[in-house]
């Protein structure tokens, strides 16, 4: 994996259409099979800093696949204009070092996006029902105690991410 930094400077003037030429550019960029991710961010402190940064496969991927690409070309003439303004780039290798911020929201569980344990509970329940009428299951489950199918969803719901 390599991180790209492009670092501009654009004029206000400029800036509206800057973004816009990207935002068309994000198109091209965004199909090459070498491309993860990117992101232009405008600087807050001194507005007319922009940097751009993206994820690539490889350097190799990057410098040479990408680069000889119809993406590429499709992506560099729309950027083509702002070339000029380019005051920094640089590929870097990402460390070990990384975390997310305790601001940052994590992603629910199964057993959340489910509904939770009462979720759980309906489920098997209501599978446990249906065993209950199958003629091939149901002499299988017909000396199961009334609370199983409760401990099979407190299995479950531990499974797909719920408490213990």
């Amino acid at each position: 994996m390599i991180l790209e930094y492009i670092r501009y400077r654009i004029s206000e003037n400029r800036a509206a259409e800057f973004e816009a030429a990207y935002a068309r550019a994000a198109g091209p960029l965004g199909r090459s099979p070498f491309c993860h991710d990117f992101e232009l961010s405008r600087c807050v402190e001194e507005s007319d800093h922009y940097i751009l940064r993206i994820r690539w496969e490889s350097l190799d991927k990057h410098l040479k696949d990408f680069r000889s690409s119809a993406e590429f070309r499709a992506f560099f003439t729309g950027i083509r204009p702002y070339v000029d303004a380019i005051e920094e780039m640089r590929h870097c290798t990402p460390t070990e070092v990384a975390g997310v911020g305790a601001g940052t929201p994590r992603p629910p569980t199964l057993y959340e996006w489910a509904g939770g344990g009462d979720a759980f509970d309906r489920l098997s329940s209501r599978f446990y029902e249906i065993v209950a009428t199958d003629e091939l299951l149901a002499p299988m489950f017909s000396g199961m105690s009334a609370d199983h199918p409760h401990h099979v969803a407190l299995w479950g719901g531990e499974v797909f991410g719920g408490p213990a």
